[in-house]
């Protein structure tokens, strides 16, 4: 009788200590606000967050944004290949999303390191075209005419416009960097309303 009582007490305290360890692990499911509010100790780690879908890309359905409360708001959730794609159906609904924080931070190192690489690949374009002018001189070259139209129309490269505004944001800011955060995905559902 006195081993019988002791089997069902460590089974009984088993059973309550595994209940409180489900407990503690439970994520708790953070607003978009709460979620930028202490960022940079969830990268890496899964989240749980809610939010009302802005926008599914309509080439795929690999991306979709949350909107939170507030017009800050806003993160992107992505799908690797092998999830299914989001659902158009979603924009305008409220969702719940489970997945990894991922952070992109952008400092003047990145962008430095980005625009040689842009210089690097446009040095890289005109070294072909001259390749192409010296094989194909004295013949009309469709190719090359409509790139060198374009160059002599002012045709400038987007991204380079985009470094100049990082550059200008985190100068205007006073950071020293710019960090953009992102989901990939593990569980996203609709909210149902009762």
């Amino acid at each position: 009788m006195k081993n019988l009582f002791i089997v069902v007490a460590v089974v009984a305290a088993s059973f309550l200590f595994s209940c409180k360890q489900a407990e503690n692990t439970e994520a708790k499911v953070l607003t978009i606000e709460e979620l930028f509010a202490n960022a940079d100790e969830f990268v890496g780690k899964d989240v749980q967050i809610t939010g009302t879908v802005d926008h599914v890309c309509k080439h795929g359905g690999r991306k979709m944004f949350l909107l939170g409360e507030t017009e800050d708001a806003r993160i992107k959730i992505t799908s690797a290949e092998d999830m299914l794609p989001f659902a158009q159906e979603w924009v305008g609904s409220d969702v719940e999303v489970v997945g990894t924080l991922e952070v992109l931070n952008i400092d003047e190192a990145y962008l430095t390191e980005w625009e040689a690489e842009l210089e690097a690949d446009t040095l890289a374009a005109e070294s072909t075209d001259t390749a192409v002018v010296a094989a194909t001189e004295g013949t009309e070259h469709k190719e090359h005419t409509e790139k060198g139209a374009s160059a002599d129309m002012g045709t400038h490269n987007p991204q380079m416009d985009q470094i100049i505004a990082y550059r200008q944001q985190l100068k205007d800011e006073g950071k020293e960097k710019l960090s953009f955060y992102s989901i990939v995905y593990k569980t996203a559902k609709p909210i149902i309303k009762e």
